[in-house]
């Protein structure tokens, strides 16, 4: 097997943010999160005795969740679903399976509503976008990285627009006839968090359902708290006719809003495969969501960003808008061109950002860039999707190598960006020692 990093997770002695490698010894401060897939960082006590007496319960056995009901699954869909903007769910083993899922219903919807004949379906995606390389990567557009993922197979034609031409393209009533979806990754992740406006969005959202086409929102990086709401569409304004959700949320699927659930009326399982969601993962997402709830941790995601925005400020050649619990700097707006505005305080004391901490972390910054060239650009955030920009890739690329020489994990996206992936439950002490690295590798380029 291939690996990102050249390391070896213990599992008992990882703890909090840090990852303990067994090769070394060493251990990890981990800002990459397992491609932001941890909510809670590793070995959290919301994990008691009662959540491994439950997984054990269950453990030798892997369920075939289709073929029959099962306590498990009944009191995690009662904890689950009603975050969900519908209880039609489809849960599936990875994301790329979900948007699979979420594309077939939204064929057979408008095979038996709008007479589109299977053959002439297309899905329109944005630009830029990533939906997995499952069948081949359909949906996923072909730039960058994902285009030499995607190579070796065929390509189905599907529709890769910016917003603008997407907008265009729905403008034409002739459009509708053979489009059975639009496909939106409302911050694409994979390819340098980027974030799209808001209002081109709504625009966007609007003029396809009025043509009657399934808007599927994939929420899968985007979703399941990390933005500091459930599902960052609710920040958009944006209702999905299917919401595909994944990583923090440990579960992958699909939520369908009635009007095109038809695809759950079909006697013949259309969606179904032999495994679909597995229990032990529903068990984590139940005892995540007591974390949430218990330590307000989504509230406080938007000071988890304020934190690490100061702690580079120093570094930034634009002066960006400070985050705040809207981030309505990262709404499709260059940084430098809206007001300044506060920072939010925290409102978790178990997680409450001090200013004095922050403060120190930004004055030692300040004296490491006095003689230092500003590196980077373009800080965005929507909660704990942190991301910044580099001049050029080979920079960028020194600077991973770097943190990683210095024990912390970060993650390149793009051709120029790091993605920062804390989890929720982070702690001030574990951020300060993470920016602090930082600004030393900073420092030195």
């Amino acid at each position: 097997m291939k690996f990102v990093f050249p390391l070896s997770i213990d599992f008992a002695k990882s703890h909090g943010s840090y990852l303990h490698d067994e090769f070394s010894g060493q251990r990890y401060l981990d800002l990459f999160s397992g491609y932001a897939s941890l909510p809670l960082g590793y070995n959290h006590p919301i994990f008691d005795a009662s959540f491994y007496l439950e997984v054990q319960q269950v453990a030798a056995l892997r369920m075939t969740n289709n073929v029959m009901s099962s306590a498990p699954l009944r009191a995690f869909l009662q904890e689950f679903v009603p975050h969900l903007p519908s209880d039609k769910v489809h849960f599936t083993c990875t994301g790329a399976l979900a948007v699979e899922a979420a594309i077939k219903t939204a064929m057979t919807h408008a095979h038996q509503h709008r007479a589109i004949e299977p053959s002439q379906m297309q899905v329109l995606c944005l630009r830029d976008s990533f939906h997995g390389v499952n069948a081949w990567g359909f949906a996923t557009d072909r730039v960058g990285v994902t285009a030499k993922r995607m190579e070796d197979y065929p390509d189905a034609g599907w529709l890769h627009l910016s917003i603008d031409e997407a907008l265009a393209f729905l403008s034409h009533s002739s459009a509708a006839q053979r489009t059975v979806a639009l496909l939106i990754e409302p911050i694409q992740a994979t390819n340098g968090d980027i974030h799209l406006p808001k209002a081109s969005l709504q625009a966007l959202v609007q003029t396809a359902k009025a043509q009657g086409i399934c808007v599927i929102v994939d929420e899968i990086q985007t979703g399941f708290g990390v933005t500091g709401t459930m599902w960052y569409s609710q920040q958009l304004g944006i209702a999905a006719d299917i919401l595909v959700f994944g990583k923090k949320a440990q579960v992958c699927g699909i939520a369908v809003a009635e009007a095109f659930a038809s695809i759950f009326s079909s006697p013949y399982q259309k969606l179904d495969v032999t495994f679909d969601g597995d229990l032990i993962d529903m068990i984590r997402a139940r005892y995540v969501l007591k974390a949430y709830r218990r330590d307000g941790l989504l509230e406080n995601t938007a000071n988890i960003a304020a934190f690490f925005q100061q702690a580079l400020t120093p570094f930034m050649q634009d002066v960006a808008v400070p985050v705040s619990k809207d981030s309505s700097f990262t709404q499709g707006l260059s940084p430098t061109s809206l007001p300044t505005t506060s920072i939010a305080p925290a409102t978790t004391a178990s997680h409450a950002l001090t200013s004095p901490s922050m403060a120190a972390v930004a004055r030692s910054a300040e004296q490491k860039t006095t003689e230092h060239k500003r590196l980077l650009s373009h800080f965005r955030a929507a909660g704990c999707l942190i991301a910044f920009d580099f001049d050029d890739t080979q920079t960028r690329d020194r600077f991973v190598a770097d943190c990683f020489t210095r024990r912390l994990l970060v993650n390149k996206a793009g051709a120029r960006a790091i993605r920062l992936r804390p989890n929720l439950a982070i702690s001030p002490v574990e951020m300060a020692a993470a920016a602090t690295i930082m600004t030393e590798v900073l420092a030195q380029l």
